[in-house]
């Protein structure tokens, strides 16, 4: 019986090559890079371009090593960045955009966050680890929790101090904590140790009183969503966990904490968002400028019923549509498409199988309701909810045609030297 080995760097097995795994050094460091860019302007250690310059060099790193692996690596997000990349190339060729305009900037670093991401999502359990790391960076901003509102407004939680990954802002906050609620409540349902589970679902439990504080509607209905399509299937795995769960929700009841915040998203029910209006007048731009848009320094649309200009669009779709025109937006719909596809017609027995659809319908909800967000977060579901996370079954496909080309030339030897005896 033959044995294969995956090698850890680019070495012909069989007369191909081998599939590259990012080592833990790449991995590490992409984790400083995102605490760095995190956390260096409120310790007052901020220096200019050091967190997208690693970045952007890791991505650089990752694609020199995948060699002709690459196209296979990252097909998931192959039509995301093919929409990055057009936004970049009409707002500075056609719309006159500096590349060192901050929106520029920022969706290089987008596009190469994609490329390490989906190359670090090879390394098996990668997405559990960086999903503690996220946990950990914005629990350590939680001390620093304010509540801010006007007279007549609903007070909502927020970070107050100089952080970034929008967690300033009280909708980047939910949708950070949202996020990491959406994996410990499906990492528990799927341990088969009740202890762990237990864990688990008392952390989700905590994001989701961080979510509740921040009295964000949309995340809330995100993350209904993701979760309870996580656990679509939590009848047919047993009563234990769902009685488990049940205890849990009922302890949280009981202890007071949600009475305030379901008090808090009663009085915001009422308040209008401004959506619903503004939303009809951006595809009315759109129409008018429908091959190339206005631009994104041309993006702030008036809204006579508000009697303002809003700045963005508050939709991710819109926002390609209208700064960047039907390219952008037509590459943007099809990786979607996609990922879609992808859930339904691949293997579910992958370790990253159940987070992929509730991570690909929390961020696309989250993105219906909001602009494009750039936070570490949004890299992980992106990749891991379009397939990329696939470290097992991705590989053993390689092996599966690694054993068959050696079995081929195995018989080819064995047949020959059978002829040469006679």
């Amino acid at each position: 019986m033959i044995r294969h080995r995956l090698p850890r760097r680019n070495k012909p097995v069989g007369g191909n090559s081998s599939v590259w795994i990012p080592s833990q050094r790449v991995e590490y460091t992409y984790y400083f890079a995102v605490a760095y860019s995190l956390w260096a302007g409120a310790l007052g250690v901020e220096v200019p371009l050091v967190a997208a310059g690693l970045t952007i060099a890791l991505a650089g790193y990752c694609m020199s090593n995948q060699g002709s692996r690459a196209k296979e690596i990252n097909r998931p997000t192959a039509f995301l960045i093919a929409c990055i990349i057009s936004f970049i190339l009409i707002q500075t060729v056609i719309h006159g955009m500096p590349l060192t305009a901050d929106i520029i900037r920022h969706f290089i670093v987008w596009g190469a966050g994609l490329i390490v991401v989906q190359s670090l999502c090879l390394r098996p359990r990668f997405l559990h680890r960086f999903v503690v790391v996220l946990f950990v960076l914005g629990l350590v901003a939680v001390p620093f929790l304010t509540f801010s509102g006007g007279p007549l407004e609903v007070s909502r939680a927020r970070i107050d101090v100089q952080v970034s990954g929008n967690l300033t802002h009280q909708n980047g906050l939910a949708s950070w904590f949202g996020f990491c609620a959406i994996f410990f409540a499906i990492f528990g349902l799927e341990s088969n140790r009740s202890v762990l589970r237990a864990i688990s679902w008392l952390l989700a439990a905590g994001c989701w009183l961080i979510i509740g504080y921040t009295v964000s509607r949309g995340t809330l209905l995100a993350t209904a969503i993701a979760t309870s399509f996580g656990f679509r299937r939590i009848l047919g795995r047993g009563f234990a966990p769902l009685i488990l769960l049940l205890l849990i929700v009922a302890l949280a009841a009981e202890s007071g904490l949600f009475e305030d915040i379901v008090s808090r998203y009663a009085d915001r029910s009422t308040e209008e968002t401004g959506r619903l209006l503004l939303w009809p007048y951006v595809i009315e731009r759109f129409l008018m400028s429908p091959l190339l848009g206005v631009g994104v320094i041309n993006n702030s649309t008036y809204v006579p019923e508000l009697n303002q200009s809003i700045s963005t669009p508050h939709n991710s779709f819109l926002f390609f549509a209208l700064s960047s025109g039907v390219v952008p937006l037509a590459l943007y719909v099809t990786y979607w498409i996609r990922a879609a596809r992808r859930y339904f017609s691949r293997s579910k027995r992958h370790e990253y199988a159940p987070y992929q659809i509730p991570f690909l319908l929390y961020v696309l909800v989250i993105f219906m309701l909001g602009d494009v967000n750039m936070a570490s977060w949004v890299l992980l579901a992106l990749t891991v909810g379009a397939g990329a996370g696939a470290s097992y079954h991705g590989r053993e496909a390689i092996l599966a045609r690694s054993n068959e080309q050696h079995r081929t030339k195995a018989l080819l030897t064995r047949n020959t030297t059978a002829a040469n005896l006679r």
